[in-house]
């Protein structure tokens, strides 16, 4: 997934005990960003990098709570700092991030440049992350993260959702092609509601009912693409 300065990105996760992440940076710059991973309804924690050598990791709920209602922790890479690799034809600094309730380590070039362990006080930092966003200050290039470790959700797992409390969800690309939701309705009210359906980086379709009797499918880059890129 691309993200920038003025196009960040917020991506839903599964909640998973183990997480695994990789961004993308140039090699000739010093970017200053953010990863924020959070929770439900709030913020968990976030990674924030300043340049290829500083760092700090904050926990929400953590600590004496005295920074923005947690803990920051500023840290130093090791071994130098981040590392140019080469992925293919070009150069990169390629960070793997690993969380789990444990621990949160950065990867860099084979070498583990930073590990921060989590105990009892640390607070949201410990939990399971829902979701993922992204900032970047002054750089204006465009840098690319992805998503390593998605696990399968179990069948029968239910997620509620409202006008106000849209949610977004990571799924697996079915092997067979077969992909199956159930949306559950009260019987007593008509409801408008649209399910998204996303590939990589863009959408691929839309199921939308308007009420018990009416809806529409939107397909992305089909027919004469004359609503909205597509046909619906």
């Amino acid at each position: 997934y691309e993200f920038s300065r003025y196009q960040p990105i917020t991506l839903g996760i599964l909640p998973q005990g183990e997480e695994k992440y990789e961004v993308h940076l140039p090699c000739s710059r010093e970017v200053w960003f953010k990863l924020f991973l959070n929770g439900d309804g709030e913020q968990n924690m976030h990674i924030e990098l300043f340049d290829k050598r500083r760092g700090n990791i904050y926990c929400n709920k953590a600590g004496a709570r005295n920074w923005y209602g947690g803990e920051r922790t500023d840290f130093r890479m090791l071994d130098g700092g981040l590392q140019c690799e080469e992925d293919g034809t070009n150069s990169k600094v390629i960070i793997n991030v690993h969380k789990t309730r444990d621990h949160v380590a950065l990867s860099n070039a084979g070498r583990m440049v930073y590990l921060q362990e989590f105990g009892a006080n640390d607070g949201n930092c410990k939990l399971p992350s829902q979701e993922l966003s992204t900032q970047v200050w002054h750089y204006t290039g465009t840098l690319s993260l992805g998503i390593l470790s998605i696990p399968e959700p179990a069948v029968g797992d239910m997620y509620e959702f409202s006008k106000d409390e849209p949610v977004t969800l990571g799924i697996l690309p079915v092997e067979d092609g077969n992909e199956k939701y159930e949306v559950h309705l009260p019987c007593s009210r008509e409801v408008w509601f649209k399910l998204f359906l996303n590939g990589d980086g863009e959408q691929n379709m839309h199921i939308e009912l308007f009420d018990k009797r009416r809806g529409n499918i939107y397909c992305n880059k089909a027919g004469a693409r004359n609503w909205y890129g597509g046909e619906r």
